[in-house]
């Protein structure tokens, strides 16, 4: 059997949003439009990085400057028009944007897009004009008021970045320093970084080592977490928090993507996990841990995202390719009733991931887990919500987010047990009314 113990009368701090959705465009607007109607769009961050929206590489830098010989001033080098439409789209769906300053992946030589370039001023002076046309009016612009650039994407990945350390790292300097000075409430940072073993934890120790050094602009730090383990997610998040602490300076972080992925698995099944009951109940794990890691100083909670929404990417876990929604969305749904509630309350789970939230004024929901394929009974000691009424949500292989069953628990005792029977990954939304 497996428990949970939930205390109301202890909070514990500010619910997260770690339900927020990147790469947030792909499957055409009716089917971006359900989904973010129903996750919550005040809560949304979307990444804006290459091939997020059907059109092909249209946000990438050198899609947009596709000769690096010429004049970086003239507006004639750009090639604007798509990378428009994905802006105007992606301007409607969130509210958060990451804009990602860099090239696509390339797995075969010889590299064309993802090589370093050979003037980083001039690359830097490129991403400037890039910020100023959807930012500031600039060639027949627009002004969507982009928040966040991340300045490359996986540099600790040889299929993103095929140069070295010292060499991102000039890049990044001349590129942060560049966009602060078109204005400085624009955040800068980076970089995604893969963080797939320990030469990437070593790439990013030295990055955030040589800001330090040279006391450059780094406003969040942003990585990547794929595995079939939750708690691989948890390793990655305690060793960037324990990275970022020995850092010292407060930041917001964002795992921009994390996924129930086979990285090392075979080609033809490392996704399959993805769309499925276990791909539901993985992110209602992960988002519960990302809940638990957010303890305050000295950086800010992580706005963890959704790998991703994109119909034909072998990664897309929330819509096929007509529009039918996948298992996970309904975790994210589930969890987006803890985050308008608005304050955590204690939970701890044993063999089970929770978390639960209160609005302070007679409602509740706790968010439940089990990442495991038994089929297990659940026990959950619930206290300091005296008498109420608790509706109960299954997500599983044949139920998404399906009303099971109401009880009501009198009395006004100080404790109470429920009780259920989980299947094999099941997620469980417990929402409580007080009577």
């Amino acid at each position: 059997m497996k428990r949970a113990i939930i205390d109301f009368n202890k909070r514990v701090k500010k619910i997260g949003a770690h339900h927020s959705l990147s790469y947030a465009l792909r499957g055409g607007r009716k089917h971006i439009d359900r989904i973010h109607e129903a996750v919550g769009e005040d809560a949304l961050y979307t990444r804006i990085r290459e091939s997020t929206s059907g059109y092909g590489k249209s946000v990438d830098v050198p899609y947009i400057f596709r000769r690096f010989d010429a004049d970086a001033n003239d507006p004639a080098s750009y090639y604007f028009p798509q990378t428009d439409t994905v802006m105007r789209d992606a301007s409607t769906y969130a509210k958060h944007l990451i804009y990602t300053l860099g090239g696509p992946y390339e797995r075969r030589e010889p590299r064309i897009y993802c090589t370093v370039p050979t003037d980083v001023e001039k690359w830097a002076d490129v991403c400037c004009n890039i910020i100023r046309h959807y930012n500031c009016g600039l060639w027949d612009g627009f002004e969507y008021g982009i928040e966040y650039f991340e300045i490359w994407n996986e540099p600790d990945n040889p299929i993103f970045w095929n140069g070295s350390e010292e060499q991102y790292f000039a890049l990044y300097a001349a590129a942060a320093r560049k966009i602060k000075a078109i204005d400085p409430s624009y955040k800068v940072g980076g970089a995604s970084f893969s963080l797939a073993d320990e030469r990437g934890f070593a790439f990013a120790e030295h990055f955030l080592s040589f800001i330090l050094k040279n006391d450059l602009p780094l406003d969040f730090f942003s990585y990547h977490a794929c595995d079939l383990d939750p708690e691989s997610i948890a390793y990655r998040m305690a060793r960037v928090r324990e990275m970022l602490t020995r850092y010292g300076k407060p930041l917001e972080v964002f795992q921009t993507g994390w996924a129930c992925v086979d990285e090392h698995g075979d080609e033809r099944t490392r996704f399959d996990h993805l769309r499925t009951a276990r791909g539901a109940a993985y992110a209602a794990a992960v988002m519960s841990l990302a809940q638990a890691s957010d303890n305050g100083a000295p950086f800010t909670a992580p706005a963890s995202m959704t790998y991703d929404v994109r119909a034909s990417s072998q990664y897309g876990s929330m819509i096929e390719w007509y529009g039918e929604w996948q298992k996970p969305i309904y975790s994210l749904i589930a969890y987006k009733t803890l985050y308008a509630l608005g304050t955590e309350v204690l939970s701890e789970g044993y063999g089970l991931y929770t978390t639960a939230a209160t609005d302070g004024d007679g409602k509740g929901a706790i968010l439940v887990s089990n990442f495991d394929d038994r089929v297990e009974r659940a026990e959950l000691l619930v206290k300091g919500f005296g008498s109420f009424r608790a509706t109960y949500r299954v997500l599983d292989e044949t139920r998404d987010l399906v009303l099971a069953k109401t009880e009501e628990y009198c009395g006004g005792e100080e404790s109470a047990v429920l009780a259920a029977e989980l299947r094999g990954y099941t997620t469980l939304l417990i929402e409580l009314e007080r009577i």
